[in-house]
C-alpha cells in the first residue's frame, strides 16, 4: 500500500504543488490551498506510517497501519470537502489525488479486514 500511496499520490501531490506554484502570486487570502495541504499530508502519512510499520514487530505493526490508514482516510475526507470550496489552480489534479488516495486506502482497509484471525489472508 505505501509503495501506491508514494507512486500514485506522490505523482498528484506533485503535479498540484507544480500548477499551484507556477501561477502568478493571488492577493492575500484568496487562495485557499487547504485541500492540497490535506492531500500531501494523506500522501506523508503513507509513507511515514509504512517506514515505522516495517520497522516493528507485529502486534505494534498492525497498531501503526491501522493508524496511519485511518488518519490518511481522514485527511482525504477533508480535502475534499476542502475541494468543494476551491476553484484554483490544480484543482482537477487534486481531485484524482484524493480519488485515487481514497480507493488506495480503501483497498488498505479490506486488507487488513481480510487479515484478521480467521479470514483468508490470515498468516
Amino acid at each position: 500500500m505505501t509503495l501506491v500511496t508514494a507512486a500514485v499520490g506522490g505523482l498528484l501531490m506533485v503535479v498540484a504543488w507544480a500548477q499551484i506554484l507556477m501561477e502568478p502570486p493571488a492577493p492575500a487570502g484568496t487562495k485557499n490551498m487547504n485541500s492540497l495541504y490535506a492531500l500531501t499530508g494523506s500522501v506523508c502519512v503513507g509513507i511515514v506510517g509504512g517506514a515505522i510499520a516495517n520497522v516493528l514487530s507485529d502486534p505494534a505493526q498492525s497498531i501503526v497501519w491501522t493508524l496511519a490508514l485511518m488518519i490518511s482516510f481522514a485527511c482525504i475526507i477533508a480535502g475534499v470537502a476542502f475541494l468543494r470550496q476551491y476553484s484554483g489552480p490544480a484543482k482537477r489534479a487534486m481531485l484524482y489525488g484524493c480519488n485515487a488516495l481514497f480507493f488506495v486506502d480503501l483497498i488498505g482497509f479490506i486488507g487488513m479486514f481480510l487479515s484478521l484471525p480467521g479470514y483468508p489472508l490470515n498468516r
